[in-house]
Formats: structure tokens, sequence, C-alpha cells
């Protein structure tokens, strides 16, 4: 009961400074204080890079250092999408790769951070693949969260 009211005080906060971060906070799945680090990370960077765009889905998930996740994505032709990963503090870097159905690389950010960012136009309506590699984690597992803006 203590997870669901302090994830409903988040659902309110990040509400108030972000129109769609209640939509985030609530398919949070991570362990406190994750939970926590992932939805002000997530509301942060949303703020800084994804101005006038709403978070349609966000992901969570963890992994070990060099471990890797396949998050799948549906995706309507013409579209503007963009990813957003955060991490927890024990995670300085994790990347993003983005691949259109036939398994083409349509956008990246692998640079030494730990807020990648990936925006492209969809080119078909279809079941895109989002990887998450941690690339840096200095205590198994790290959390992580990807949101996608529209």
């Amino acid at each position: 009961m203590k997870h669901k009211t302090f994830k409903t005080a988040i659902a309110a906060v990040v509400a108030s400074v972000m129109a769609s971060g209640a939509a985030f906070a609530e398919t949070l799945e991570a362990p406190e204080p994750y939970m926590t680090q992932l939805t002000q990370q997530m509301v942060h960077y949303s703020q800084q890079y994804m101005s006038g765009k709403e978070l349609s889905a966000a992901q969570t998930g963890a992994l070990a250092q060099g471990g890797k996740d396949q998050l799948t994505i549906e995706l309507d032709s013409g579209g503007s999408f963009s990813f957003l990963a955060v991490c927890d503090s024990d995670c300085s870097d994790i990347d993003l790769r983005v691949y259109d159905p036939s398994g083409n690389l349509v956008g990246e950010d692998v640079l030494l951070d730990d807020y990648p960012v990936v925006s492209f136009t969809a080119a078909r309506s279809a079941s895109y693949t989002v990887e998450v590699i941690m690339a840096t984690c200095t205590q198994s597992p790290c959390f992580y969260a990807v949101g996608t803006f529209e």
C-alpha cells in the first residue's frame, strides 16, 4: 500500500511539472529509491529535450553493466517520435539504438551520458525496436526508464 501511495504522490508531482508525467509515473516498476530517481530524471530531461512533445509510453527495466534490453514499440507512419532514456544514480552511461521493422538502424545516441535521446520520423506504421545498452553501471543492477514522446 505504501508503494501505491508513493506512486500516486509522484504522479501528482510529475503531473504538475509536466502534463504527461503522470502517465510515466504510473508505469514505473522499480523499487525505492530508484523509482523516485527515474521519475525525477525523466521530468528533468524531458523538460530540456522534449519541448512540445507528449509522453505516450514508458517502460522500465534493470540491467547489469554491458547488458542490453530490446523494447518493441508500435509507431504510426509519418509520426515524429523521440525516445529518452534515464537511469539511476549507479549508472553513468546508458545508450539507445532504434531499429525499423527490417532491422535497419534509424537512430542512436551512444554518447558518454546518462540521458540518451533519439528522434526520427517513422517511415511506416509498424513495430520498431528500441535497444537499451547499459554501458556503465557501478552497482548491478542499474534501473532505467525509456519514454516515448510524440
